[in-house]
């Protein structure tokens, strides 16, 4: 086991490589691994591309502030080639890209407070439109919420947590299985989010192999009190065709 405070420098196979962690309350615990004589960086949480920031109220993904921190210093490194969390390669560009975005989000609810919008206005309000098509529209509500909670200095969202069960048919699907639409045997439709935790069995045991028409049993948890704008989260899930 390895444990590091900011930085470590290991060499291996002939290789310099740096671990660099950014020291933050609310870092979700992203370490970006830098190869300096390579140029490559696997920057993880902020290396993403032509993406908009999966940023929550709970700060369970961290906050727009400790993401800036991340990038200023990685930034400065200038690396050719940037591995994302998820998704294609970048460069240093990509950097500066989502260090605009954060600054000027940041602008916007602010300007939006400083004029006495209540909360429930900012979040239908908030837009990003200057990045048309990049991915990941559906996370506005999340962002400008927590952009509210940051710029008040409130801390993080608290919120307790009751398990629900549902079954019923899927009759969405989107990014490769993440997000689900479910109609259940009786009652409204439910929105759920598949996570990289979420235990799935039965006919399909990932979430890329889901498909419109299956059938499902799923355990998922329903926050109190809380904008749960990209769906619930499923814990559990037993599918059958």
């Amino acid at each position: 086991m390895l444990s590091l405070s900011d930085r470590m420098t290991l060499h291996l196979g002939g290789k310099t490589i740096e671990l660099i962690y950014i020291d933050d309350p609310y870092n979700p615990g992203d370490l970006a691994v830098w190869l300096p004589e390579s140029g490559v960086m696997h920057a993880g949480f902020v290396g993403y591309r032509e993406r908009h920031p999966d940023i929550r109220p709970d700060y369970s993904h961290g906050t727009t502030m400790g993401m800036l921190k991340q990038l200023e210093v990685l930034s400065a490194l200038k690396p050719t080639v940037v591995v994302p969390a998820h998704g294609p390669l970048g460069d240093v560009k990509d950097l500066y890209a989502l260090t605009d975005y954060l600054l000027l989000a940041r602008q916007k609810v602010r300007t939006m407070m400083d004029k006495g919008m209540p909360l429930p206005d900012i979040m239908k309000s908030f837009s990003m439109s200057e990045y048309k098509g990049w991915d990941r529209e559906n996370h506005f509500e999340w962002l400008a919420e927590t952009l509210y909670r940051e710029l008040q200095g409130q801390g993080p969202q608290i919120v307790p947590v009751v398990d629900q069960r549902v079954q019923g048919t899927i009759t969405q699907l989107a990014e490769e299985g993440r997000r689900l639409t479910v109609k259940p045997d009786s009652g409204a439709d439910v929105r759920l989010r598949v996570t990289s935790d979420t235990d799935i069995d039965g006919a399909a045991t990932d979430r890329a192999q889901l498909k419109i028409g299956m059938k499902l049993n799923a355990l998922y948890q329903v926050p109190q009190g809380f904008n749960a704008a990209l769906g619930y989260d499923v814990t559990e899930m037993q599918i059958s065709p």
